[in-house]
């Protein structure tokens, strides 16, 4: 099963109502906070619907790795093998849960900014937000 990435970027505090219903319900509560989802209409209506304030994209499986090592790292918490896991977890046999994670990762803000028009403008016009495909890796990498 595919997966995606979002990271809440900007606020939401001069957002309308249904911008706040939908990054409320992918639980991104700060911003650059990361979660991972699966990729499914359900899911990509919530991203298109908070699209002004996060950016996402296709996660691929040695972002996620990456990922989640440090985050494990982070809570002292080790894995027997890591590589299996994320198989699991992108066949989704497995949960993040199952390994003592949440699904909300605290990330950096970016090495380097977010683009050349910065965060407030769409990732096509050069900017920040909005669907990134797989360009999503590079940002998070740089985020880690």
């Amino acid at each position: 099963m595919e997966k995606i990435c979002a990271v809440r970027i900007r606020s939401i505090i001069r957002a309308n109502a249904s911008i706040r219903r939908a990054v409320v319900a992918l639980n991104l509560k700060k911003q650059n906070n990361a979660v991972i989802l699966d990729k499914n209409p359900a899911m990509m209506g919530l991203l298109r619907q908070a699209e002004g304030v996060i950016t996402y994209g296709e996660l691929d499986k040695d972002t996620a790795a990456k990922l989640i090592g440090k985050a494990l790292k982070k809570k002292g918490k080790k894995v027997d093998d890591l590589n299996a896991f994320i198989d699991s977890f992108f066949d989704g046999k497995s949960k993040l849960q199952d390994i003592g994670l949440k699904n909300v990762f605290r990330l950096h803000p970016p090495r380097g900014g977010f683009g050349r028009k910065g965060k407030d403008a769409s990732f096509q016009v050069g900017g920040g937000i909005g669907y990134r495909k797989e360009k999503i890796n590079d940002l998070l990498n740089r985020m880690m």
